[in-house]
């Protein structure tokens, strides 16, 4: 029985069927069944499509597949969000899971937030399979913040389960590079913070649990996006609260993204949100010589 406002939990996926069933299974067990889950296959080859109908033939709510070209994972949440019906809406990746609790602790805290239109949504902390927290748990409960504050002012690190009002969520769709299957979803975090607040739950109880994968992104893989990697660069260094010298660092991680992807000096010069950060050009240099990238990308 549902108990609450609908919350959509929606998976990019990319030939992760061996992964999706304890997704799957981790959804069965929910306590509070006011959910629906999106699958978003981006041009998966693997048993993801049989293994989704299966999927559809016990699950105990609505679930809903689409399966479009390969593209990448942010188009695939634009696309995905076409058919988004819930007020809220969280990724959950193809190779996490949740824990029983987790719609039901999301519809407990939403109502703090619900009819505050500052507020863009609710932001849990993550967890090991093993119970461990995903990075620093030194923010106060209940915090209100944005989300480029919480990791500047509060120096809070470690990924982070974000929940947001699908109304704002639509409002700040990934951008699409050309060749590029990736764009920092830290990105539209930063936007969203010029805008919103939200509310930081330092929750002990896990709700969210996940494992870097040696092939995913998280844990560092190369991957081909210096388009979105410059754009993350640029939100990071117009934000105020940036200290100095993390925009120092910032500013070269740009100028290196810019060169690998052979931008050309003068478009890239013309992307600077601040055009002072010319000044970290011979940086960029430097990392591209000593093979470096930017953390969190």
């Amino acid at each position: 029985m549902n108990n609450g406002m609908l919350t959509t939990v929606f998976t990019p996926t990319y030939n992760r069927a061996s992964y999706l069933k304890i997704l799957f299974e981790s959804l069965q067990k929910q306590t509070n069944k006011s959910f629906e889950w999106i699958i978003v296959d981006d041009g998966s080859t693997d048993e993801t499509e049989k293994l989704v109908q299966e999927f559809k033939n016990m699950a105990s709510f609505p679930l809903y597949y689409f399966k479009k070209e390969n593209g990448g994972k942010q188009t695939a949440i634009n696309y995905g969000m076409k058919h988004v019906n819930g007020e809220l809406f969280f990724i959950v990746d193809s190779d996490d899971y949740l824990g029983t609790n987790a719609i039901q602790m999301i519809n407990d805290y939403y109502p703090d937030i619900k009819d505050n239109d500052k507020m863009a949504g609710v932001t849990f902390l993550k967890h090991y399979h093993n119970g461990k927290s995903v990075g620093t748990q030194s923010n106060p409960n209940r915090l209100v913040a944005n989300y480029h504050s919480y990791r500047t002012v509060y120096k809070v690190s470690g990924d982070r389960l974000e929940i947001v009002k699908t109304v704002i969520m639509k409002k700040f769709p990934f951008p699409e590079y050309s060749g590029e299957r990736l764009c920092p979803e830290g990105l539209i975090w930063l936007r969203i913070a010029k805008e919103y607040d939200a509310l930081f739950i330092a929750n002990n109880e896990p709700i969210y649990y996940c494992e870097y994968l040696p092939d995913g992104y998280s844990l560092g893989k190369p991957v081909y996006c210096p388009n979105g990697v410059m754009d993350y660069m640029n939100e990071w260094t117009a934000m105020k609260n940036t200290p100095f010298v993390q925009k120092i660092k910032y500013f070269a991680f740009y100028w290196h993204q810019s060169i690998i992807g052979k931008i050309g000096f003068k478009k890239a010069y013309k992307r600077l949100i601040k055009k002072w950060g010319v000044v970290s050009y011979p940086l960029g240099l430097y990392l591209l010589l000593t093979r470096n990238r930017p953390n969190n990308v």
